[in-house]
């Protein structure tokens, strides 16, 4: 079975760093996960957005916290949900109480990407569009976006979009990745980003667990 993130690449997935083909192979047949830990060298945000984001406090989608070496955790979960191979992507943050940045991944095979569902109640969709670079780095940037809610789905208009741009590489150097993350809007321009690194080690795991799922897991499609 190729992972999620294979099958948005195709072949250019043998581009990436060998590190980072390892971390983003993962099924939910290998029964493990991916756990980093490491620092975030800096934390920004606009604060013209600061509504948006302490809204999102309640629903694992982002805060208004910044900072500076602040301590970080990212855990990558492959799972199978109704049949369909999903990824969990949980970041924490150590910033404040709850800090989390929650998305849950699937390939979407008529759009060709995957698709990432945000937030503890995975209503923000988005489409992802990955790329590996020449220097065999991971690069991801947003597409269209909408929200679901039941069976209703709203498309975001372009002006109203979060942009989101991130790179993934690894730093031969000091044996760790490298990650660094920017969303913008084309009304405000900068929202919010980071940029730091982890270093991850791979763990026994059965299944999805109870601290990283979405509270309306199984009903995504």
């Amino acid at each position: 079975m190729n992972s999620v993130f294979e099958r948005a690449l195709g072949p250019a997935y043998a581009d990436l760093h060998p590190a980072i083909q390892e971390r983003y192979a993962l099924t939910s047949t290998d029964n493990r996960r991916c756990v980093g830990h490491g620092q975030m060298r800096s934390i920004k945000r606009n604060r013209l957005a600061l509504p948006v984001l302490w809204a999102g406090t309640n629903r694992n989608l982002l805060f208004p916290e910044t900072g500076t070496d602040v301590p970080f955790q990212v855990r990558t979960v492959p799972f199978d949900e109704n049949g369909v191979e999903s990824v969990a992507y949980i970041r924490w943050f150590d910033v404040g109480p709850g800090r989390r940045f929650d998305a849950y991944m699937q390939y979407d095979e008529e759009r060709d990407c995957i698709v990432d569902v945000l937030g503890t109640y995975r209503t923000l969709h988005t489409e992802l569009r990955l790329t590996a670079t020449s220097t065999g780095a991971l690069h991801i940037e947003t597409g269209d976006q909408w929200f679901v809610y039941g069976h209703r789905s709203i498309a975001i208009p372009k002006p109203l979009r979060a942009d989101v741009n991130v790179t993934e590489r690894y730093d031969d150097d000091r044996d760790r990745f490298e990650i660094a993350v920017a969303i913008s809007n084309p009304l405000v321009g900068f929202v919010f980003g980071y940029d730091g690194w982890f270093t991850v080690e791979y763990e026994e795991s059965p299944g999805l667990r109870s601290e990283d799922a979405p509270a309306n897991v199984g009903d995504l499609r």
